[in-house]
């Protein structure tokens, strides 16, 4: 049985936590080059329900739960950013792009215990086709995440062997060594009552 693949059966409804530590971190440019940046540093807890399919916590910081695609292979979601002016600014230097969207899907393997975290930027056109005909739906429902990962990954095949980026760029990859640990906080439960 994989490292991540189960939780405690006996666990409150299959709860588990999940430590990650960065171990690697490439920078793209518009050509693709690669740069190995300073490793990242610091180590996230991050904590999921199995059963119910979401992320419920990052540090421990009461966030707001989120939906996440599991299968017996992996565990993945996306955090969407919507950049400010300064930021903008820089990717329209660094990639002569107006940037209107980031994208982090962070994807770990159950079997070894390594997260992927690609970083994405998306002009508007790709913006748009993200959130494709989301405008009345709740962009933190399952639905939403299924098309959206649907779009991202029919953007990186159709993207990948580009000279040049541009609308849709792969800024960065970081790579997370992650393992499960004991249980760190309660969470709130109506069985609790």
């Amino acid at each position: 049985m994989g490292l991540l693949l189960s939780g405690n059966a006996y666990a409150e409804e299959n709860i588990i936590h999940i430590s990650c530590n960065a171990i690697k971190s490439y920078f793209y440019d518009v050509n693709r080059n690669e740069t190995l940046t300073k490793k990242p540093s610091g180590k996230v807890i991050r904590v999921f329900d199995l059963d119910k399919e979401l992320l419920l916590d990052t540090d421990f910081k009461n966030n707001k739960p989120r939906p996440v695609l599991i299968t017996d292979e992996f565990i993945k979601w996306h955090n969407q950013i919507k950049p400010n002016a300064s930021q903008k600014e820089d990717f329209k230097k660094m990639y002569n792009e107006d940037i209107h969207m980031t994208v982090h899907v962070m994807k770990i393997n159950r079997f070894s215990g390594k997260l992927t975290h690609d970083f994405y930027a998306l002009n508007r056109t790709n913006y748009l086709a993200y959130f494709g005909s989301s405008e009345n739906e709740d962009i933190n429902s399952r639905i939403f995440l299924i098309n959206s990962d649907f779009f991202m990954e029919l953007s990186i095949l159709a993207t990948k062997y580009q000279k040049t980026q541009k609308e849709f760029i792969h800024v960065m990859s970081t790579e997370e060594e992650c393992k499960k640990i004991a249980k760190q906080k309660k969470f709130w439960s109506w069985k609790n009552f």
